[in-house]
């Protein structure tokens, strides 16, 4: 995060201070007056915007507070994360309460959040080769994500497979330089490969590698 101006970083303070006291609807205020003052990008405030939102269950404020920090900072893990299992949940609740109209919606726009991610994590991937310790947190990202899908019978159900087959390829080198996590990858990638052959089996996914290298 840039250095802020002493305005938005007291309000930036105080809506921290104010989410820790649970005060949600004072903390949003505070946190778009911090975006204000701070006449820049500020794509950090605009993801705890989202999560504040979030609680709030104000889906639609959320929704957009996470594209805004996407704007500012196309590699913000967070908010990419964080808008595809919003989505998600709301397809899945759709889905389960025959709200069609929007299931449909909800199904595209997560569609289309989970491509973004693979290519985001594609880039970051090929960019940042050494950094063991941030591809753990992207990893596991994906592992959320690809778990969070699997209960659709849909195109998300690909996706949830393409993104379980991405893990099952990460190679393990990629992470020598932090051999502590090389067990729970292996663990990730072990319960992701269960997924892929399962997916391979009910045809929801090519016999072919697909992989972010």
């Amino acid at each position: 995060m840039n250095t802020l101006n002493p305005e938005a970083q007291a309000h930036w303070d105080l809506a921290n201070e104010l989410i820790e006291a649970g005060k949600l609807k004072q903390a949003a205020g505070e946190l778009i007056l911090a975006i204000k003052a701070a006449k820049g990008k500020f794509p950090d405030a605009h993801y705890i915007l989202g999560l504040v939102y979030e609680d709030l269950e104000d889906y639609d404020n959320a929704i957009k507070s996470y594209e805004a920090a996407i704007r500012e900072d196309p590699y913000h893990t967070g908010s990419l994360e964080s808008i595809a299992i919003l989505q998600a949940n709301i397809a899945l609740w759709a889905m389960q309460n025959e709200r069609n109209m929007i299931w449909v919606q909800f199904q595209s726009a997560c569609e289309k959040s989970v491509a973004r991610i693979i290519k985001t994590y594609q880039s970051i991937f090929r960019s940042k080769p050494d950094q063991g310790d941030e591809w753990v947190a992207w990893t596991q990202w994906m592992f959320d994500i690809a778990n969070k899908l699997e209960p659709f019978d849909s195109a998300l159900a690909k996706k949830s497979a393409h993104l379980h087959q991405a893990i099952a390829n990460i190679p393990l080198d990629k992470y020598h330089t932090y051999p502590e996590f090389e067990e729970l990858l292996r663990e990730w990638q072990a319960e992701a490969q269960r997924y892929v052959i399962l997916a391979q089996e009910r045809g929801i996914l090519p016999k072919k590698r697909f992989g972010l290298f």
